[in-house]
C-alpha cells in the first residue's frame, strides 16, 4: 500500500475516491488536458488499491 494512505481508514479512502472521481468527471466536462486526466486516473487507481488492502486488513481484525 502507498505509505501516504496507510494511516487512513477505509471510510476516508472511499471519500477520497469519490472526490477524485468527481474531479475526473469535471475535468472531462471542461476538456482538461490528457495528462491531467491521466494523473487523476492514476490517483483513483492508487486509492482503490489502498482501499482493497485496508478492507482486507480491517476484515482480518474483525474476525
Amino acid at each position: 500500500m502507498d505509505s501516504r494512505f496507510a494511516e487512513l481508514s477505509a471510510v476516508e479512502l472511499r471519500s477520497m475516491i469519490l472526490d477524485e472521481t468527481r474531479k475526473f468527471i469535471l475535468a472531462l466536462q471542461f476538456g482538461s488536458a490528457l495528462s491531467d486526466l491521466e494523473e487523476i486516473r492514476e490517483q483513483i487507481k492508487s486509492l482503490n488499491d489502498a482501499l482493497a488492502i485496508k478492507e482486507k486488513e480491517e476484515l482480518k481484525i474483525n474476525l
